[in-house]
C-alpha cells in the first residue's frame, strides 16, 4: 500500500520481455528450474518471448503477472508429459524448444 497516491505507468512490452527472460523469478525461470529436475533443457526462441510479452502487454492492469497467465497457457500441456515433446539436444541432453509458431497455437 501507498501513503500517498501514486501514479504507476503500464509495462510495455520490452519491459515485460525483459522481466520474462531476466528475472530470477519469472515464469520462465521457474518453468526452466522443473525441466531441469526433470533432466529436461528448456529453450525459448526470441520471437516467442516477444509474442508472449505483447499479449501480456495487452492485460495492461495486471502488469507483469500477466507474464505468468499467457506463459502458463502455452506451458502447461508441456508441464503434463514433458518426455512427449523432449527432442535430443547437440550436448546429448533433451531439450523443449518454445518457438513462435507454438505461441501462436496457444493464441488461436
Amino acid at each position: 500500500r501507498f501513503d500517498k497516491v501514486v501514479v504507476l505507468n503500464d509495462l510495455n512490452t520490452a519491459v515485460l520481455k525483459e522481466i520474462l527472460l531476466g528475472s530470477l523469478d519469472s515464469p520462465l525461470a521457474r518453468t526452466r528450474r522443473y525441466f531441469e529436475s526433470l533432466e529436461l533443457d528448456l529453450e525459448i526462441e526470441d520471437v516467442a518471448a516477444a509474442l508472449i510479452a505483447e499479449r501480456a502487454a495487452q492485460e495492461n492492469r495486471t502488469g507483469a503477472r500477466a507474464l505468468r497467465e499467457v506463459f502458463s497457457e502455452i506451458v502447461n500441456p508441456l508441464e503434463f508429459d514433458p518426455m512427449r515433446e523432449a527432442k535430443p539436444g547437440p550436448s546429448g541432453r533433451k531439450f523443449i524448444r518454445i518457438d513462435a509458431e507454438r505461441v501462436k497455437r496457444s493464441f488461436r
